[in-house]
């Protein structure tokens, strides 16, 4: 019976940990480990995740002295995995009880590096929303990047059940205190590397809605800097396919140009802009060539949304 790890990244999630954890330990799969890597949590997360250990001998803690950020938490995770697939939990978030049960059963039929769940997303208000990934029944890491740059597929590491291998036996760029962006930052350099991608027709994950989650937020420098810096090791990502570099330089100016939206100056902007080798992204003749009057029409609704936030 194939062990799965499930990597559980935490920071202040005090209200939130325990039904996360407590939706693994219910899972009709029995053969996991849960890895739970606390980066410096200033509430009781801790505490509630250390209650858990004392209590389970297949949960394990990480602790870092001082924050480092979303993305090296994962790291720290993945490194530590010892099944031979592993998957991703946001400490907010939960599984249905059979959601590891069918991405291993898909995995054991179609031996495939990576199954792609559906998702939930369940709102504050109860409302529900299913995200779907609009994938072919057998696609290729390249077909899976593609989806990615096009908006078809979730831009996010969870939902999905990985080969382990996958993180561990490539070199991946970790950045530390990055906290926005750094799912896609992640998700794009692994699928690059996956030979069999398959989608999974079943509801696996249940995102909860956090009105305190990085989408909610109004963004400063470290969050931009983030951004642009994730933004380049995509870049790089996708540089070998020529079918992706018109989708991939739409994407980028897309979203630098919601990036003029928020509390940093234009000047700071281009100067973080050329730091990370990005500034013809923020030239008026690229925004021209690449952008629709969508695009324009979705940074007007982040420029509205950053000014209230900012006037209340």
């Amino acid at each position: 019976m194939m062990k799965v790890s499930v990597v559980i990244p935490l920071y202040n999630a005090e209200p939130y940990i325990g039904r996360c954890i407590d939706s693994v330990l219910q899972q009709s799969y029995k053969n996991t480990e849960i890895i739970i890597v606390d980066d410096a949590s200033s509430d009781v997360s801790l505490s509630v995740a250390q209650g858990y250990q004392a209590r389970h001998p297949s949960v394990s803690i990480i602790r870092h002295r001082q924050n480092k950020g979303t993305m090296m938490s994962r790291r720290d995770g993945y490194m530590a995995a010892t099944g031979e697939c592993l998957m991703f939990v946001d400490a907010d978030d939960t599984l249905p009880p059979y959601a590891i049960e069918k991405l291993v059963g898909k995995q054991q039929e179609t031996h495939a590096n990576i199954v792609s769940g559906n998702a939930e997303k369940i709102y504050v208000s109860g409302r529900r929303e299913r995200l779907v990934d609009n994938l072919p029944p057998h696609a290729s890491g390249v077909d899976m990047l593609e989806a990615l740059v096009d908006n078809k597929a979730r831009r996010c590491l969870w939902g999905r059940l990985y080969r382990t291998s996958l993180f561990q036996g490539y070199r991946l760029t970790s950045l530390d205190h990055m906290t926005v962006y750094e799912d896609a930052c992640l998700l794009h350099q692994v699928v690059v590397n996956a030979h069999a991608v398959v989608p999974l027709d079943v509801t696996v994950y249940y995102y909860h809605e956090n009105k305190l989650s990085s989408t909610q937020r109004v963004y400063g420098q470290r969050q931009i800097e983030s951004i642009i810096m994730a933004n380049r090791i995509i870049a790089d990502v996708c540089r070998p396919y020529p079918q992706l570099h018109d989708k991939m330089q739409h994407r980028i100016a897309r979203t630098v140009l919601a990036l003029y939206s928020e509390q940093i100056s234009i000047a700071r902007l281009r100067a973080l802009l050329c730091k990370h080798g990005m500034q013809q992204y923020g030239e008026i003749g690229t925004m021209r060539k690449h952008l629709t009057i969508g695009d324009y029409w979705f940074a007007f609704k982040r420029y509205i949304y950053v000014r209230t936030k900012l006037s209340k």
